[in-house]
């Protein structure tokens, strides 16, 4: 079958390293080769694909290269879910039991691309792509008391391109829903992802997969599929309650991690008043890894938030933020501390 469509989600990987890209949804993908790289292989590989090596040599520079990948010949029926001989949850268990072989929860530094857009009534408002540089303590730094605390941190390196405005403000939602802050209004006016990202969901989705989940054997656990990237096979194993789903793809072989999806419904949430509910809206998100050393490593974290503007069952707006932080490369320089991103940061680019 020689389709020749264009794959989103394709992992290109340089050798056994962190260096790389996700393509997007057209199929490309674009980053510039370090200059003292050892490796001199390209990996690309996807889900339900064989997996093709490229030497860099063949490749030529400032130019789209295309690459072709056969559907696996691996015939996905041979396996079974009952061969695995584990529930749902024993797997996803034996692979929080193993995190520590197999997921890279130590410190780093990371020099990322973290680019967002806004969609407001159908129709892009505002944009912006800069370089960060993203300091996770990893969960050595996630124990007693500070569990709970996100231990990761941002610092600002470039601005890319920043341009157009949001409509819908935090301030302007709540004259629209007639919402009085109960204190202060905040001092910061734009919505946005970025403090998302920081504060609440690239550490605490990995936390409660790994340190501290608390699922349990009898909720709702499920095979949903097998699934080949190359020579290895693994499962897809999902969690879903009223509200809410997540999805694991982890290695039948070593129970490393490839990718977690979730998603977070507002359909079905209570919430105290219009103004809670657009600000915590419905979500969905995907973090990729690279398998560098044997270890999944994060490469890439998308979140989407959907945001409903809405008065006594009246909707007057919605709002869709995209946001996708890419890892580029590891980062060695101690960051400035005035560069650390805060609530505040965008409002100050408007300003």
């Amino acid at each position: 079958m020689n389709e020749k469509k264009a794959l989103e989600y394709a992992h290109i990987q340089l050798g056994n390293s962190h260096f790389g890209a996700v393509t997007e949804i057209n199929g490309y993908a674009n980053f510039t080769l370090p200059g003292n790289q050892k490796d001199s292989i390209i990996y690309v590989s996807h889900i339900g694909y064989g997996k093709v090596s490229i030497d860099l040599r063949h490749l030529e520079t400032s130019k789209v290269n295309e690459v072709f990948l056969q559907v696996s010949d691996l015939e996905i029926a041979e396996f079974s879910i009952v061969d695995l001989d584990l529930s749902p949850y024993e797997f996803y268990s034996r692979a929080v039991n193993l995190v520590n072989d197999t997921f890279y929860s130590k410190n780093y530094s990371g020099l990322c691309e973290y680019e967002e857009r806004v969609m407001e009534d159908g129709r892009e408002t505002f944009s912006y792509n800069m370089d960060i540089v993203l300091v996770s303590n990893g969960f050595s730094a996630a124990k007693g008391k500070n569990i709970y605390i996100s231990n990761d941190d941002a610092y600002f390196v470039e601005m890319n391109y920043f341009k157009g405005a949001q409509h819908y403000t935090l301030l302007k939602v709540a004259e629209m829903l007639d919402y009085r802050f109960k204190y202060d209004p905040p001092k910061f006016d734009q919505d946005n992802n970025l403090t998302l990202f920081f504060l609440e969901y690239k550490s605490s989705i990995e936390r409660q997969t790994f340190l501290i989940p608390n699922l349990k054997d009898g909720d709702q656990w499920y095979f949903e599929d097998i699934l080949e990237i190359g020579d290895e096979s693994y499962a897809k194993v999902t969690y879903s309650k009223t509200g809410s789903k997540a999805s694991f793809l982890i290695s039948i072989k070593d129970y490393s991690i490839h990718t977690i999806w979730f998603n977070i419904s507002d359909s079905d949430r209570n919430f105290q008043n219009d103004m809670e509910r657009y600000t915590h809206g419905s979500l969905n998100g995907r973090i990729d890894y690279f398998k560098v050393d044997g270890k999944s490593k994060l490469k890439q974290f998308e979140l989407i938030s959907h945001r409903h503007i809405s008065k006594d069952g009246i909707q007057l707006g919605e709002k869709r933020i995209f946001s996708t932080l890419t890892m580029k490369n590891l980062y060695q320089r101690i960051p400035k501390r005035r560069d650390k991103i805060d609530l505040y940061f965008i409002d100050k680019f408007y300003k």
